[in-house]
């Protein structure tokens, strides 16, 4: 008696090629972007939620208030400046 069937053999552990590698690589996001998007978040969860002070606010995050201090300074910044973070252009008039 002889059986016969069909199988599909793939390559394993195989190393991806230089084109693929590339391809799955993230951007990097800059610190000051992430930064001026976390202070944006943090406005909005402030405004969304009635909270006044920086201090109750720190009890939410368990974060310093110096450190929140820091954060929200970013949106004290010009907006071609913040937009500069944004689109990630370099020049800023």
């Amino acid at each position: 008696m002889k059986y016969e069937f069909k199988v599909e053999l793939r390559k394993t552990n195989s190393r991806m090629k230089k084109s693929e590698q590339n391809s799955k690589i993230k951007p990097k996001i800059s610190r000051q972007k992430k930064q001026l998007i976390l202070a944006h978040q943090i406005a909005r969860y402030m405004d969304k939620n009635n909270i006044t002070t920086l201090k109750e606010m720190s009890r939410y995050t368990n974060t310093s208030v110096a450190r929140l201090s820091q954060i929200m300074n970013s949106l004290f910044m010009p907006a071609k400046v913040q937009g500069g973070f944004v689109t990630g252009s370099k020049d800023v008039e």
